[in-house]
């Protein structure tokens, strides 16, 4: 750095210096830029005419998967969403374009429950598209219809926002609609609006049963915060199979006066039976020297639950010299849903393995003379 003589005020900074301060202008500018870019991306605010047409994307799906089955079910669900978007359009008048938040507390509530339905409608789209079997499927349905019955009752609504569920799911965030009978406690979170008001108690979530009467075992929570609430519920593998209604009573701090309670917010969840699986085979053998082949097995075997193995040891001494082996199975949970395999053949030395839907496995293992059933952990998206 150097001091002129004829104007000690001025300094002459070094090139290296001087492109520095160049590129930390630079850098200044481009971060405004980034910021302004990433303010331009924030989501618009939630409207009525939104809320609208997230109903009608849904129900539109549901026409479809429900085309040519006559599921009543289904054209239950599409129903619903029917019902629940012309009365918000109704009531929205011409404050559709509004946001949710500004408009009428009456109007506003059944926005906000709609836009829950229309949630938790994609979430049962997204988790019976997996691999479900069609008891999976039903129970999500059963559980899927009885929220929306709730989401659509009537309610007292209050200057408050009101307390709602959009959503269940576990803590890797996917999509619960039923819990399967298991050995691990279930954790699981709801999520929604106003759950939570830091100024006030936790809230307390309860579990009534079809008959409206508290379950003998209640969920713990975990954690609370205003949009998510994790619970965990011991002894959920002890329940009925049926459907069992959550009830969250939130409370919300009033200007002036204390904390008060909230209407219940309310999700539904399945629970559903232990599932039993029937696999059907057949082995039989080429053998040298024998012209016709040898039935070495055929049996069936029940296997009750997921991560479970049925061993079954093969007497092969009648076949001598075995050159190859064939095997066929049919596996399902109840008849007329059987998923069949086979015949499959191999060399003497080499195994078989062949998948039967829903996670289920057949092996063949000719070096241990054994044949394995396997059902594999659960492929259904929404059942826990």
């Amino acid at each position: 750095m150097q001091i002129s003589r004829s104007n000690p005020s001025s300094i002459r900074w070094p090139r290296e210096v001087a492109r520095a301060i160049r590129i930390c202008a630079l850098g200044g500018v481009l971060t405004l830029a980034a910021l302004a870019a990433s303010a331009q991306q924030v989501a618009p605010r939630l409207t009525g005419a939104m809320v609208i047409a997230d109903l009608a994307k849904v129900q539109q799906a549901v026409k479809a998967r429900g085309d040519g089955t006559q599921d009543a079910d289904l054209q239950a669900v599409d129903g619903q969403l029917q019902r629940m978007g012309a009365n918000l359009r109704k009531m929205l008048g011409d404050d559709s374009n509004k946001p949710v938040a500004t408009i009428d507390k009456d109007v506003r509530d059944a926005a906000i429950r709609a836009e829950a339905a229309a949630k938790r409608v994609q979430a049962w789209l997204d988790a019976s598209a997996t691999a479900c079997t069609r008891d999976e499927t039903g129970a999500m349905l059963a559980a899927l219809t009885a929220t929306l019955e709730q989401l659509s009752a009537d309610t007292s609504s209050q200057k408050a926002p009101l307390p709602v569920i959009d959503g269940v799911e576990t803590l890797d965030q996917r999509p619960l609609f039923v819990l399967g009978k298991q050995d691990a406690v279930p954790k699981f979170v709801l999520t929604g609006a106003n759950l939570v008001d830091a100024q006030c108690a936790n809230p307390e979530v309860t579990v009534v049963g079809a008959d409206g009467k508290l379950v003998g075992t209640q969920p713990q929570l975990v954690a609370a915060q205003p949009g998510r609430v994790e619970l965990q519920w011991p002894g959920a593998a002890n329940l009925a199979p049926g459907a069992y209604t959550l009830r969250l009573a939130a409370e919300r701090k009033g200007f002036l006066f204390g904390c008060t309670s909230q209407p219940p917010a309310v999700a539904v969840l399945q629970v559903a039976p232990q599932q039993h699986f029937k696999v059907s085979y057949a082995l039989i053998a080429t053998c040298e020297g024998q012209s016709a082949p040898v039935s070495l097995a055929s049996a069936t075997v029940s296997i009750t639950g997921r991560d479970q193995t049925v061993t079954r040891s093969v007497d092969v001494s009648a076949c001598g010299t075995p050159a190859s082996y064939t095997l066929t199975a049919a596996a399902g949970e109840a008849p007329g849903q059987e998923t069949k395999m086979g015949p499959v053949t191999q060399g003497p030395d080499a195994g078989i393995t062949s998948g039967l839907g829903n996670g289920l496995t057949i092996s063949w293992d000719p070096s241990l003379h054994q044949l394995l059933v396997r059902s594999g952990t659960r492929t259904c998206k929404g059942v826990y």
